[in-house]
């Protein structure tokens, strides 16, 4: 204490002593590398403003956007609406009742048009009369004029040209909602976008169905032209439905709530198959009243359902909103914090210029060890997803879904795993696994494929994404999958008394990929294509690879490579059959070992 004292008054009592040499040098690199860190944060945070404003601009556009796609869907929904009450008009031979119902059903088609927040975007492709409100409703009022005028000289064919008049229509307000959509910028919502897309289109396919439905009972029969027309409407609408489902499990969940198991269900089943046989029974008027019920009631509920999607997009895109706006008051807190302690920071380092080497060696050691721990970071990252993934999720915080024209899926399973393993140790499982892994992985590193998943024997290989290889992802999966069933056949594990066997099943065509999850995000593969290939793998005989006939063809392409076997007609799933191939080693291939 007294050495201290005496330095203090040594200090007090003398001029501060001049800085020379590395001393001088040492204190401007110290202030130099405390005013780094405080030049750093203001520029972050100013990219960090620039950054927020940018996507508060974007994500109101995008609101817009949907708001407008919504609008449009209203106007789908009330010309669904004028369509079925115009065909029950003429239908009706002009009863004057009906006529002025449908009156209330133009002036809500009208208001709808009239609360549109904006005019379409101009196309040069669109009919004229979609150039403007006014000239689609000019349109609208002079065709309800010719079906006024032409009351009393209804034909057969009126109700289907009335039909096909709103349909077109129609069609071309759900090709230009889609186009609105795929202009904003929806990738952290594209799941509900694309949900809400499809059950658009699944409900004015269901009104169609609605209206054609009734024709039939109304002429009681179809002719071929109408049925085949039926059936496209029909299955057009299940498809878009199913695959609202398929990005959204709330559809299914609703339509469980309230319109499947009841009543109404199965009724409309029975109507359905007897418009698909085309027979009309005796009761063809009070089956066409019972038809305009139960159709009402499965409309109904899928509006309910895309009310609330719609809802809950906009929803998204307030709480979007929110964020921004804390990001940017949170940003120029920042700003206002960092310039206010800054020349305090800077006096303390001054201050501290003795302690500066200690500080030093203590950065050093923080940053060698953030160093290590990147690397370990990126050692799991790659570990988990693909490299091109990795590096986009370095880029930005959210990777987008990608859409394929074309890859190939392969899905592989032991047979009888289940039971050869049901009665082995747990601690053998996982020694079998392993021993499996490490011969099996060394057959697909070997190829350009990619591992989406595995799980007790079975895997799913995937080529052409999330790079794609041209038309060479069908020829990659069938090299592979041969290799595979050459190495389970050399395969020889110690505690299953037979040799493995794979069944595998391996298709081509379009789907989606991208990370899924948040807390235990990884990469997977969505589409028809996969479950068809899945479906294919279970069909599959034991040491035999089951190909599709897109597989096949593009297989062929190559050459006589390989070998390809009609199998036949193999049904994959309740009701849909499909032509599949065995697949085998051709003379002209020699396999990787």
């Amino acid at each position: 204490m007294a050495l201290y004292a005496k330095a203090r008054s040594s200090h007090d009592d003398s001029s501060p002593p001049k800085l020379k040499g590395k001393q001088f040098v040492r204190l401007v690199v110290l202030l130099f590398l405390a005013l780094l860190p405080i030049f750093g944060m203001v520029v972050q945070n100013g990219l960090t403003l620039q950054e927020s404003t940018a996507l508060k601009r974007s994500g109101q556009e995008t609101g817009k956007e949907i708001v407008f796609s919504t609008e449009i869907g209203h106007i789908v929904h009330d010309l669904a609406l004028e369509r079925g009450a115009t065909s029950l008009f003429i239908s009706s031979g002009g009863d004057t009742d009906i006529y002025y119902r449908l009156l209330r059903v133009h002036e809500k088609t009208d208001d709808s048009i009239g609360r549109l927040s904006r005019w379409l975007p101009y196309d040069k492709h669109y009919p004229d009369n979609f150039n403007s409100s006014e000239e689609l409703r000019a349109h609208l009022a002079q065709h309800r004029s010719d079906v006024w005028f032409r009351r009393n000289e209804t034909s057969v064919e009126e109700p289907s040209q009335e039909i096909q008049f709103y349909t077109d229509i129609n069609k071309m307000l759900i090709h230009i909602m889609s186009a609105t959509l795929s202009r904003a910028d929806t990738s952290h919502l594209w799941t509900t976008i694309v949900a809400y897309q499809m059950l658009v289109g699944s409900i004015e396919s269901a009104n169609l169905e609605l209206d054609l439905g009734w024709t039939f009972f109304n002429k009681e029969g179809f002719t071929t032209e109408e049925l085949i027309f039926y059936d496209e409407t029909l299955a057009i609408g299940n498809s878009q439905l199913e695959s609202a489902i398929v990005y959204i499990h709330a559809v299914e969940d609703n339509l469980k709530k309230q319109f499947h198991g009841t009543p109404e269900e199965r009724e409309l089943t029975r109507l359905r198959k007897q418009i698909k046989e085309n027979k009309v029974s005796s009761n063809s008027a009070e089956d066409g009243a019972k038809w305009l019920e139960v159709m009402d009631a499965y409309t109904h509920v899928l509006e309910e359902i895309d009310l609330k999607l719609s809802e809950e997009v906009l929803e998204i895109i307030d709480g979007i909103l929110r964020q921004n706006d804390v990001r940017l008051s949170t940003g120029f807190s920042v700003l206002i914090v960092v310039a206010c302690i800054g020349p305090v920071i800077v006096l303390g380092v001054y201050k501290m210029a003795s302690e500066s080497q200690a500080v030093a060696a203590n950065l050093e050691k923080v940053t060698t060890k953030l160093a290590d721990e990147q690397k370990k970071s990126d050692k799991l990252l790659y570990s988990v997803f693909p490299s091109i993934i990795v590096e986009s999720m370095k880029k930005a915080d959210t990777v987008p879904a990608e859409y394929f024209d074309q890859a190939t899926i392969m899905f592989s399973d032991v047979v009888g795993f289940t039971e050869a393993t049901a009665s082995l140790s747990p601690h053998k499982i996982i020694d079998l696994l392993n021993r499996m892994d490490q011969v099996f992985e060394a057959v697909f590193t070997r190829y350009d494929v990619y591992k989406v998943e595995t799980m007790a024997g079975s895997y799913m290989l995937a080529s052409g994404l999330p790079t794609k290889n041209g038309d060479q992802h069908a020829e990659q999966i069938a090299c592979a999958a041969l290799h595979l069933l050459s190495a389970a056949r050399g395969f020889h594990p110690m505690h299953i008394p037979y040799p493995m066997e794979f069944r595998i099943g391996i298709h081509t065509g379009p789907c989606v990929a991208g990370v899924v999850g948040s807390k235990r995000p990884r990469y997977y593969v969505f589409g028809n294509t996969v479950n068809v290939a899945q479906s294919l793998e279970q069909t599959a005989q034991p040491s035999r690879i089951q190909i599709s006939s897109s597989t096949s063809e593009l297989l062929l392409s190559l050459g006589g490579v390989f070998n390809m076997e009609p199998r036949g007609e193999v049904s994959i799933k309740e009701g849909v059959a499909m032509t599949t191939y065995w697949l085998s080693q051709g003379e002209g291939r020699k396999m990787s070992h």
